[in-house]
């Protein structure tokens, strides 16, 4: 009774702070409700775990790159289905290593850039799409620089590596940057990529039209990140899938993207002024429709096949959503026939400044 009593006076006296202080207690009492319904909520979904041993390590530009000479056997499962089991190996240079005949007599070189759809991710190393190119392209040594989490950013980085060059016997050849939606928030990292495994991953702005190295999300803004890390730990924010910024791609993400795009494509012709740089659009990203017409704006060729993929979209993945053999198969033909790799004589005839091939 006699803390009642000191309560109710001091609302009296003080009622503003009395509203602030009880308005502040129900937030709480709400905060709580909601994170224990959706911890038990989050439970009772299907969690998906990993075995394999230890292939990647730290880096201080991309935040993480594969362990070299490697061979790793990898699954992927939950409580109840198994998404895949695979061998995953890793050459001298910390590439996914792709099986090819007669590599002696292959004088071009095919690069590989993007996530793990170019990777490969729960596919063996005569399954993935470089492995399928190559079976079809007999002068075209493939180096595959995709990793599962890279992006955009890891992209320009690693083309930019002075090592480049000296890891690359081959002087000529073709890029391709293999893109998919999660890149953009991998470019900008949102709240479910640098609060969770991205927070180490490259950090650019656009500053008076420059593209600025800003290092790590972690170094470049601080406190965002920390924010980003502290709201991913809620169970309410990971059950309702929230992230900030709400969208992703917006006007100023999208001029991002197209002007680190540019500056990889920039990058590799100084390197390599007689190859080619194509930007590929995995079939079925929402994101194609707003990004490719910036892309073609800037002279970059893109190539896009919407219809590739007939029937049910399940045919062509593996159980987690990665692409399967199948849909590698599909797509490396595809890609074979336009660029004309398979043909010993003559090099790829890319799209003309502005133009895209499209299925």
């Amino acid at each position: 009774m006699r803390v009642r009593r000191v309560l109710v006076r001091f609302a009296q006296r003080h009622p503003r702070l009395a509203a602030t202080a009880l308005g502040l207690l129900a937030a709480f009492g709400i905060l709580v409700l909601s994170e224990t319904l959706c911890y038990a909520l989050n439970a009772r979904r299907e969690h998906w775990t990993f075995q394999s041993r230890p292939m990647l390590r730290p880096d201080p530009t991309l935040g993480y790159r594969l362990r070299p000479n490697r061979r790793v056997p990898r699954s992927k499962s939950s409580e109840t289905r198994l998404a895949y089991y695979c061998w995953h190996t890793i050459d001298q240079y910390g590439r996914r290593h792709t099986p090819v005949a007669e590599p002696d007599a292959r004088d071009r070189f095919l690069f590989l850039f993007g996530g793990s759809f170019a990777f490969g991710d729960g596919l063996n190393d005569d399954q993935t799409l470089a492995s399928h190119i190559a079976g079809q392209a007999p002068r075209y040594q493939p180096c595959v620089f995709a990793c599962g989490g890279y992006g955009t950013a890891h992209m320009l980085i690693q083309i930019q590596d002075p090592a480049l060059l000296s890891e690359v016997p081959q002087s000529t050849g073709i890029a391709l940057y293999l893109f998919t939606d999660p890149h953009i928030p991998r470019l900008i990292g949102n709240l479910e990529v640098a609060g969770t495994f991205g927070k180490r991953f490259p950090y650019y702005t656009v500053e008076n039209g420059q593209v600025l190295y800003r290092g790590s999300f972690e170094e470049g803004r601080p406190f965002t990140t920390w924010c980003y890390r502290l709201l991913a730990k809620s169970h309410t924010v990971n059950y309702l899938g929230f992230s900030l910024p709400l969208h992703a791609l917006n006007p100023r993400s999208a001029d991002l993207f197209v002007r680190i795009v540019a500056e990889s494509q920039r990058a590799f012709n100084l390197k390599y002024p007689d190859a080619t740089f194509y930007v590929l659009f995995y079939p079925g990203m929402k994101f194609t429709a707003t990004l490719k017409p910036l892309l073609e704006q800037q002279g970059i060729p893109c190539l896009d096949y919407p219809d590739l993929f007939p029937g049910p979209p399940e045919s062509y993945r593996l159980i987690d959503g990665h692409p399967n053999e199948h849909a590698n198969e599909l797509l490396a033909a595809r890609l074979v026939q336009d660029l004309r790799l398979d043909d010993a004589a003559t090099p790829e005839a890319p799209p003309t400044a502005g133009e895209s091939v499209v299925d």
